[in-house]
């Protein structure tokens, strides 16, 4: 016999809850949970809290174990369900076993919003410049995170993030969980909240300002409110905001004080008005009349400004991209100078003639003098405009429009704050950003904690319920208090079990009694956009049904389908404001139909942004296969493009093709042709240059590579010049360099060359003359060559001449071989190689008609002589000779190192002692033989 539970349920039996296997596998519904508590967060996480208790109540009344505590586990799922409809899916985070003083056991179970799954995921090393999404390829953030890593999908994301402004940021994340990551993310892109899907597991991200409306729910005394909490932050007021980008990037240049901070003093100006002549009719709470004239006046002149000096920046920044394009122009003239001064340099060292290079060297320093009055000229517009700019900020400083005293009272409401966010690295984007944040920080951070009758367990106000959403505003009122108030639902911590109702609003946008008009926070405008982005979708029918746009189509219609046949479920209402159809599971999608309009939202009714009206159709976006009609015209202020039996004609525009990684774009219009363009830039700041472009005057200008034909038979003109017969530059047999050097392995020339300079690694053979300044090469061949200098490794030809017809010249010839040098005619030297019969060769020397020789005679030895036979025999041991030697002096013949002078002088010398001391002798022998004498004479 089976046991009967007493089961207990404190919640009303319209909340129901299951619990779930990670694949959603149901195991049991939890009937016996106590202390249910269901708190909604705005752009967060939701939470829900319940109890078990660990002992059952039987019908017998005995306790046995409760059976589904053994049956919960971490990381399980909860399904919520609301009247039978599955509203959420919770997952276990924290169980946590519990026992009381009073003997009580419970299991405390703690489940966050089911993308808290997405903390198990990790980003590393997630680098660039990207979109937030991209709807129809990968390049995106959440592309690149949340869908690669989970089963996640998209569903809405507002247009407000395909516009330049939202596009790109960046992004440098070494390590962060993926539910940190993907909130962040958003966070970055400017006032964006995600809402959860979790039972069809999607993501939509809404513009702040257009997600929940005013339902028409008003919680005052009497109705409703049981306490309230009014909590007005003063000290986060902020007047003075400095904005920062990415590596310091600041505001200065878009704003026209030229400051990086920005400011604004509303909150405190509150409520001073004036009427059209000036006169006050209300006070400021804070600063003096005579001080907000000011700076509404102040204010009203930057605002008249501002154009003027939007305009200015434009200049600016125009003036300053044809700056950077001159200064590139200058920097490739004086490269080419620089090639010019090495041609040059290479004439020198081969004696070559520098007239045709020493023209062209003129010619670049001329260019380059033109090219630098040009950069001069557009650095004086720019400094012209910088002077209109420093008046302009000079005319708008605070010292030029405020007093002392006033700008003394000024200075006490000024309270700073530095905001910076390395995400934008564009300074317009950055401006706008800063702008809103500080709408936000200029006004105290009002927040309501409101305790409420638990309105949504009554059973008698059905009316009320539907209008308590997350998000939505609310109207509260508390005259003692002074608040009447609009402002939005930020938390709804709902005690289920307890039947008790807080709600947070945050008017972080509306100052109570009427600062912000309400109407400020309904009024939206719906416009379309008159851009046609070619690459957005991929319209070509000839792919297969496959492909992504046939996907979304498929999609969409099945979808349609689905939700035409599965109507059975559909809410309406039929009031003063027309007829609205609605859906309960999905509450920000509806249709609604008044007066001759039938508009489709899916952001609550904020916006409209597809509506079928008398006119024709709005819509955002159009998904179709075909589009038939007998005319189709888009048009916008720049001009039209329009389709008919003649064709497509664009008028006023250009016609632009692009992908959304913006590397590359093909243009055409009918000013500048047609232009195939290079991104040189960065995706926020990109910078377009020419590769291709064609004119109207039939103008050609190719920046890459040209290739005409295939193989052998391919020609290619590229950065290294031109070339045929081959893929590779240096392979080809017949090539151009940019420097003028020509290459032709096989060339026939019927004219003439004439060349400055050149080199020749083959062979060169002409019939006819070949001329030029020098001619080198391994063989040159010809019946006359004509050159300045002519060096190679083997030259050839019956006769050599560095002079066709005049002197002085040196001439090799074919007859007995010889090699002369001419100063004229009748004065030269040759060397002849075989004259006569015996093959002797010999050197003549010839000077006014009178010749000289020096002969090789074999085995005599060398021969010099003169015509008439008298000479000078030289052999290995003597030099014999039949005429006279003559020299200058004796001096002039020595040997090693004396001169037979010296010698000659030395034998004279001593030839003379020898003469002295024998006369000296006889002069001693005739004394003697006087005294000889003498004594032969005594007696």
């Amino acid at each position: 016999m089976g046991t009967n539970i007493q089961l207990e349920n404190s919640a009303i039996h319209q909340y129901r809850f299951y619990l779930c296997k990670p694949n959603r596998q149901t195991i049991a519904e939890l009937h016996a949970i106590k202390n249910i508590k269901l708190i909604e967060n705005y752009g967060g996480i939701n939470e829900l809290q319940f109890a078990v208790s660990y002992q059952l109540a039987t019908t017998e009344g005995e306790q046995i174990r409760n059976p589904i505590i053994d049956q919960i586990r971490g990381d399980y799922l909860i399904r919520y369900e609301f009247r039978n409809e599955v509203k959420d899916y919770f997952v276990i985070a924290n169980p946590e076993n519990t026992a009381s003083e009073d003997g009580s056991e419970m299991l405390v179970v703690l489940c966050y919003q089911l993308h808290y799954e997405w903390r198990n995921k990790l980003i590393r090393r997630f680098t660039g410049v990207l979109p937030l999404y991209d709807p129809v390829g990968s390049n995106g953030v959440l592309n690149q995170t949340l869908l690669s890593k989970t089963d996640w999908t998209i569903d809405y994301v507002d247009s407000s993030l395909f516009t330049p402004t939202h596009k790109h940021r960046t992004f440098d994340e070494s390590e962060k969980n993926l539910l940190e990551f993907v909130f962040q993310a958003i966070e970055a892109y400017g006032s964006y909240i995600p809402v959860i899907d979790t039972v069809n597991k999607r993501l939509s991200i809404y513009l702040d300002s257009n997600y929940g409306m005013d339902h028409g729910l008003t919680i005052e005394n009497g109705k409703y409110l049981k306490s309230l909490k009014e909590v007005e932050k003063f000290d986060e007021v902020i007047t003075r905001l400095f904005v920062y980008g990415k590596d310091n990037l600041s505001i200065n240049a878009m704003n026209p004080g030229g400051t990086d901070y920005l400011e604004s003093f509303d909150f405190y100006m509150h409520p001073f008005a004036q009427d059209e002549h000036g006169n006050v009719t209300s006070h400021s709470h804070y600063i003096s009349d005579e001080l907000c004239q000011a700076i509404i006046s102040y204010n009203r002149l930057v605002a008249s400004k501002t154009s003027e000096f939007t305009n200015m920046l434009a200049q600016r920044t125009s003036m300053r991209e044809t700056l950077l394009q001159q200064q590139n122009l200058l920097t490739n003239l004086k490269t080419d100078l620089q090639k010019l001064l090495d041609q040059k340099d290479v004439l020198i060292g081969t004696n070559g003639s520098l007239d045709t290079i020493n023209g062209s060297i003129a010619n670049k320093h001329a260019e380059i003098d033109h090219q630098i009055s040009q950069i001069n000229a557009v650095l004086t517009s720019i400094s012209f405009i910088d002077t209109q700019i420093n008046t302009l900020k000079t005319t708008l400083a605070i010292e030029s429009n405020f007093t002392a005293d006033q700008i003394k009272e000024r200075n006490q409401f000024i309270k700073e704050k530095v905001w910076q966010d390395t995400n934008y690295f564009e300074a317009e984007a950055l401006y706008a950003q800063g702008k809103e944040n500080l709408l936000l920080w200029s006004q105290p951070n009002v927040s309501y904690e409101i305790s409420s009758v638990d309105f949504l367990n009554a059973l008698n106000v059905t009316y009320d319920k539907g209008r308590l959403k997350l998000g939505s505003v609310v109207t509260i009122r508390y005259p003692k208090f002074h608040i009447d108030i609009k402002a939005k639902i930020i938390v709804i911590d709902h005690d289920i079990s307890g039947n008790s109702l807080n709600l947070t609003i945050a008017n972080t946008k509306d100052i109570k009694s009427g600062f912000l008009k309400i109407k400020d926070l309904l009024s939206r405008s719906v416009s379309t956009s008159s851009q046609v982005d070619m690459s957005r979708f991929k319209w070509d029918l000839s792919e297969s049904n496959h492909t992504e746009i046939n996907h979304i189509l498929n999609n969409e219609w099945s979808a349609n389908r689905n939700a035409i046949v599965g109507g059975s479920a559909l809410q309406y209402e039929l009031n003063s404001r027309g007829l609205t159809i609605s859906s309960p599971t999905d509450p920000m999608k509806f249709l609604r139909a008044v007066n001759s309009t039938i508009s489709i939202t899916s952001d609550g009714g904020n916006t409209y942004k597809n509506a079928l009206t008398y006119q024709g159709v709005v819509a955002e976006r159009l998904f179709g296969v075909v589009i038939a009609g007998a005319n189709l015209t888009i048009q916008n202020d720049a001009g039209t493009v329009s389709i008919d039996g003649n064709g497509m004609t664009v008028t006023d525009m250009d016609l632009v093709i692009t992908k959304t990684d913006l590397k590359n774009r093909l243009m055409m219009n009918a000013t500048d042709g047609f232009r195939i363009q290079r991104n040189t830039g960065t995706t926020a700041n990109p910078n377009w240059s020419d590769q291709i472009s064609l004119d109207a005057q039939g103008n050609a200008v190719f920046s890459g590579k040209v290739r005409i034909g295939s193989g052998n038979s391919m020609f290619t003109a590229d950065d290294q010049g031109i070339y045929l017969g081959s893929s590779n530059f240096n392979s080809a047999p017949f090539s151009v360099s940019p420097q003028g050097y020509l290459k032709a392995t096989n060339s026939v020339v019927t004219g003439t060359i004439n060349a400055t300079g050149g080199t020749f690694s083959g062979n060169i053979t002409a019939n006819g003359t070949i001329t030029g300044g020098v001619l080198s090469g391994s063989y040159i061949s010809g019946g006359s060559i004509n050159g300045g200098i002519i060096y190679g490794g083997s030259i050839y030809g019956s006769y050599i001449s560095t002079n066709q017809f005049g002197y002085p010249r040196a001439e090799i010839s074919n007859t007995y071989n010889s090699f002369g040098v001419y100063s004229s005619a009748n004065s030269h030297i040759v060397m002849t190689a075989a004259p006569g019969a015996n093959n002797t060769p010999y050197l003549t020397f010839t000077s006014g008609g009178t010749q000289s020789n020096i002969t090789h005679v074999d085995g005599a030895g060398l021969m010099i002589s003169n015509g008439s036979g008298q000479g000078v025999w030289i052999t290995a041991n003597r030099i014999p000779m039949n005429g006279e030697v003559s020299v200058p002096s004796w001096g002039h013949l020595s040997a090693g190192g004396i001169s037979l002078a010296y010698e000659l002088n030395q034998l004279k010398s001593s030839n003379t002692t020898l003469t002295n001391r024998v006369n000296d002798l006889n002069t001693s022998l005739i004394s003697v033989s006087n005294r000889v004498r003498v004594l032969e004479n005594r007696p």
